[in-house]
């Protein structure tokens, strides 16, 4: 423990400390600069579409601006699921409480029908969750293309032209 105090303290200490210098007026190159807009920037980046589509079913679609899919994701995945858990836990008796109105005892009868359904829906709202987990970023794209649609830029061109001919060139550059 002493020794990575000290080894701490040394690689801290070795560094160069550099204040701020507030006695020039002139900024420093890097100030002068342009910001840069980063070429792969995401108005809706796939990444996170797809962690979020991976933690909660639809949340990728959510996040990609497409609120329908998304709830139909989630809604569809959640419901499927929890009603197969409901009927790998059911036994053959198991609604005669709710459907007393309508059945007035109960024979037992087998179970694996049941467990077989259950484990069915359980298994299909795992694969429409894991099916929608992989498309999130591809709605995140779908997104990022219906932005860059939308941020159409119009320019005006005017250019002389070299060569034998000379003369000019203008009109309007219109940028999709």
């Amino acid at each position: 423990m002493r020794m990575a105090l000290v080894v701490m303290f040394v690689v801290i200490s070795s560094g160069t400390i550099r204040a701020q210098d507030s006695t020039s007026a002139t900024p420093s190159p890097q100030a002068r600069e342009a910001p840069v807009v980063a070429a792969d920037s995401f108005y809706r980046h796939p990444g996170v579409a797809r962690v979020l589509g991976t933690l909660i079913p639809g949340a990728g679609h959510f996040y990609a601006g497409e609120y329908l899919r998304g709830y139909g994701v989630y809604f569809g995945s959640m419901t499927t699921i929890a009603g197969g858990v409901l009927l790998l836990t059911a036994d053959s008796c198991t609604f005669t409480q709710v459907l007393s109105f309508f059945v007035s005892s109960c024979e037992p009868r087998p179970v694996w029908p049941m467990r077989l359904v259950g484990a069915s829906l359980v298994s299909l709202g795992a694969i429409l969750w894991t099916r929608h987990a992989i498309d999130a970023p591809r709605a995140a794209e779908r997104a990022n293309a219906r932005h860059r649609r939308r941020q159409a830029a119009i320019t005006p061109v005017l250019r002389s032209r070299s060569g034998r001919g000379g003369g000019a060139e203008f009109g309007l550059n219109i940028s999709w």
